[in-house]
């Protein structure tokens, strides 16, 4: 089954476009990666997908249900959770209430989303009763993810989990999306960081808002784009 289908997809801010014709899709249980450089297109994707953009042309499907002109609740809804750039928290509100205010009933009561969150992430589990603000970079992330994860989505989204974090750090939050996708979640990762290949099973490579590669995990890991740009080889 298909989890998501973008075809394409153009989307501009004014007169400038930030990505051009774009086409991509790809099935449920794959972590499917968006790879490319500042300014490549990838948030403004994830944006469009969300909702919080509007496409100037082209079409993104998630099944069989069409996300053009949803509002970004109507996507959450549908099973599409987003986590942004930055992670925007809420740094007043304790962990667990950061966690809880995004819950949406999907089969599932509070309870039984939250301790699965909290097995996923012990960290969080310990710092319950923290203020969001008072965490670490690590830490923050692992709450923006958690906090996605209340929504039970079918498809998350991340944009740039890695940003910001020591490698350390960073091969921890893979290592984790690799447990949420190993419990049937499907995940697009948008990424700069080429580490998260080692997680993808497909994905694009883009530059200038266009699609410059595509392919499996083995295909894009050996081209010689990827291999000069992004693993120094």
């Amino acid at each position: 089954m298909t989890a998501l289908a973008v075809a394409n997809l153009t989307v501009s801010y004014g007169d400038v476009v930030a990505v051009r014709d774009v086409s991509f899709a790809f099935d449920a249980g794959e972590v499917f990666v968006l790879l490319g450089a500042n300014g490549a297109g990838k948030t403004s994707i994830l944006r469009c997908i969300s909702g919080l953009v509007p496409a100037r042309s082209g079409t993104t499907v998630s099944g069989e249900r069409s996300l053009n002109g949803l509002s970004p609740h109507e996507v959450a809804r549908a099973g599409i959770s987003h986590v942004p750039e930055g992670r925007r928290i809420f740094p007043n509100l304790s962990v667990e209430e950061n966690l809880t205010v995004s819950f949406i009933p999907r089969g599932s009561d509070r309870g039984t989303v939250l301790a699965a969150v909290y097995k996923l992430f012990p960290r969080l589990a310990e710092r319950r009763r923290q203020f969001g603000g008072t965490l670490s970079g690590g830490e923050q992330q692992m709450l923006a993810i958690g906090r996605a994860l209340m929504n039970s989505p079918a498809l998350l989204m991340l944009d740039e989990p890695s940003l910001g974090l020591s490698p350390v750090l960073a091969d921890l939050v893979f290592e984790r999306l690799a447990a949420i996708n190993a419990q049937g979640t499907t995940i697009l990762l948008v990424e700069q960081n080429a580490t998260c290949l080692e997680l993808a099973t497909h994905g694009v490579i883009l530059q200038n808002g266009r699609v410059l590669l595509a392919g499996d995990r083995a295909a894009l890991q050996d081209s010689d784009f990827v291999r000069r740009a992004y693993l120094g080889i």
